[in-house]
This record gives C-alpha cells, structure tokens and sequence, in this order.
C-alpha cells in the first residue's frame, strides 16, 4: 500500500507488453512491440536513450559549423539542460543586420519520447543537410534557430530506466485508467529518486507545464496544488528550474529578435495556442499553423496537424502553459504541438486513435505516448522539415 497525502491507494505495478492473456491483469497489450531505447547516437527506426541523443548534439557540434551548444540551467537532479543554437555562429544576416529567433522546445513531459526525438531531427536536419544554394542555407546564413531537445531530463531518463514498468492504481484522480512513474512519469522528479520500487515517492513532482505565468494556478480542474496530482503545478510560478532554464534558452534570440516559441508534445495531432488582446498576433499564429500544417500533410503519410482558428482558441484564459507565458509575456506566435497518434478526434477520422493508429489494439489510451519503433523515423524527419517551412516563413522576406 502507498501513503500520499492522507490517503491510501491500491497501487499495482504492471507491465506494457506486446500481447497479452485475459487472465494477465498485471499487463497492458500494445499489440505491436513495446519499444525499448538504445544507447546510440545514430538516428535508427527506433528511439534512442538520452545519452545517446545527448552524444548525438555533442558530436554535431564537434563535427559541423552549424551547432552552438548553450548550458541553459540545471534540473532538479543537477543535470545540465542544453539548448543549441543552429545556424552560423555570428547572429547577422548575409545583408549584416540582425537575425530573427524562432525556439523549439522538447521533452517537456517524461514519457512524450516523440518529443526528444522529433526536436534531435531538427537538430539533425540542419546540421546535416548538404550546402544547396538555396533554402537550407539561407536558413543556416539569416535565422538563428534554437532548440531544446529535453528540457525534463530527470523525468526523461526516469521513463527510460523502466521502459516496460509503471503503477497503477494509485492516480489520486484517476486510479483505473491513468498509469504513473516509470514509463508513464510525467513530471520532473522534484520530492523523487530514481528507484522504481521506493513507492512512497512515485507520485511526486511537479508538472512544468503548468508552473508557467500568468495563468498559474488559475484552473482547479486543470492544474493543482496536490504534489501527487499528474497536474501539480509547483510552489509558484517558475519555482522549476527547468522551466527558469527555458526562459534562459529564449534570451538567446536574443528576446526582441523571437519569432516564433514552439512546445512539442505527444499525442493528439493538434496544435495548441490562446489569444490575447493583440489580433495582429491572432492572424500571424494562424497563418503560421497554415503553414506547418499545410506543410505537413502534403507528405506521403499525409498527417494533418489541426489547430483553432482564430474565434475558436481560448481567449485569456490558460492552465499554466509554457506557449501562454510566451504569447503573453514575448507577445509572438506560440503553441504547443501535439505530435501523432491522433487521439481518435473527429477531425481526424477514420484515424481510430492512440496506438490503433498502427494497428495496436489500444487497451489503454495512454499507448498513444508509446509510438511503434517503426513510426519515429518519419515522424521525426517530417515534423524536422515542417518546422523549417516556419522558420522560413517567420524570418523575414529573402534577398
């Protein structure tokens, strides 16, 4: 049994595996193989480990011109948090004014390991391409693009230790349906150790994406003060030092040359954003989302990302986000997106949702955080190229 804030829950440990037997209630069935990282560098149809990723940045940038590694902050485990400036090494453009800023965070959320990933092809993607003349240098020449590839890195590696593991039964709000720790860990690892089986700790931490200004703590249904809450929102807003780490990261612009602030999930194919008072900000958001989205569904997997339009997005009134603090604080587009599966939305129909988007058989609809090996690849080289497309967009017209 488990103590957590005056209450006792049932927890049970269980297992995410392939296939299972209808006497097996310790296990949950994904229905296709349940993806195990691995220590490599190398970009590889399947997910890499954080000491793999990291090498993979470290070995970018001592092998291209084009990445610039910045130490940004620590987590609460003292690890050094990363951003990368992509591009030249000198902020001007070739005309020697300026550069615009765009930043990409990752790996806000443990077990979303899409994230990571997809913001490694970014990385990947720019330092790699070959010299062509045209777009990518131009891109590399005139922006200075950066990008966090994981921000929770104590979070990341916790999910990475138990990769088939987590409890259930012992959510304070959703004990049946909501796995937690070990895979499923959400949250950085604040009042938390790294061993799976110290159990009076497995629901503490604090959910960085919900410690953000000015709508911290404003939404009881949607962000809370119980540190065992998948929600908890933290002692105050930035009492994280990863997310004090993120604003350091956009200082880096430096901050009156951002352009855009991206917050890359997992799962739901949606993008994210709220409006304030600024309508120009309004109509440059959306016509950046057309943008990606556009983009993106014109690849032969033909994934649409949807997004509110204007009069649909919420209207000052937020839960703690990351992209609130950046459109209310930096005033420039902002949005959190949702990498695939979908979640069976009915925008996305005939998409069935989470795992079953390829062919799982989705007994729980947290399977959609666990992508097939055979999927990050393409998910990760395309969503790469749709976020050049806005970098393209938002750094001001060619020469």
């Amino acid at each position: 049994m488990l103590f957590a804030s005056g209450q006792l829950y049932a927890q049970v440990l269980t297992e995410w595996v392939e296939r299972r037997s209808p006497g097996e209630t310790d296990k949950s069935a994904l229905g296709y193989p349940v993806p195990i990282p691995v220590n490599t560098p190398e970009p590889f149809d399947g997910f890499r480990t954080y000491a793999g990723l990291h090498l993979c940045h470290q070995d970018l940038v001592a092998t291209t011109p084009w990445v610039h590694p910045e130490p940004i902050g620590q987590t609460r485990k003292g690890r050094t948090i990363w951003a990368y400036r992509l591009g030249d090494d000198d902020l001007l453009t070739t005309d020697g004014l300026p550069e615009s800023a765009m930043l990409t965070n990752g790996g806000i959320h443990a077990r979303e390991w899409q994230s990571p990933e997809t913001v490694t092809g970014i990385l990947e993607l720019m330092a790699l391409h070959e010299d062509d003349h045209h777009f990518y240098d131009y891109l590399r020449d005139n922006v200075n693009m950066i990008v966090i590839p994981s921000l929770n890195i104590d979070g990341f590696m916790q999910t990475q230790r138990y990769p088939r593991l987590n409890y259930m039964r012992s959510d304070p709000d959703d004990p049946d349906f909501s796995p937690r720790d070990g895979r499923m860990r959400r949250k950085n690892m604040l009042s938390a150790d790294e061993n799976l089986s110290t159990t009076f700790d497995h629901l503490n931490g604090v959910d960085l994406n919900r410690n953000n200004s000015p709508y911290w703590a404003t939404n009881p249904n949607r962000s809370s003060p119980n540190l065992n809450s998948i929600v908890h929102h933290g002692a105050g807003p930035a009492s994280e030092p990863e997310i004090q780490a993120l604003d350091a990261a956009a200082q880096l612009g430096p901050i009156d040359r951002l352009r855009i602030y991206t917050d890359v999930h997992s799962f739901s194919m949606v993008h994210f954003w709220m409006r304030n008072n600024n309508a120009r900000l309004a109509q440059q958001t959306t016509s950046v989302l057309a943008t990606f989205t556009n983009h993106h569904i014109s690849f032969p997997a033909g994934k649409r990302y949807y997004y509110p339009s204007a009069s649909s997005a919420p209207y000052l009134q937020g839960i703690g986000l990351t992209d609130e603090y950046f459109t209310m604080t930096y005033q420039v587009p902002s949005w959190t997106l949702e990498v695939e599966p979908s979640n069976g939305q009915t925008f996305h129909y005939p998409l069935p949702g989470s795992g079953a988007d390829y062919g799982g058989v989705s007994e729980n609809g947290h399977d959609g955080f666990i992508l097939p090996d055979s999927e990050i690849r393409r998910v990760r080289e395309e969503l790469a190229q749709s976020f050049a497309a806005v970098y393209y967009r938002q750094a001001g017209p060619p020469n």
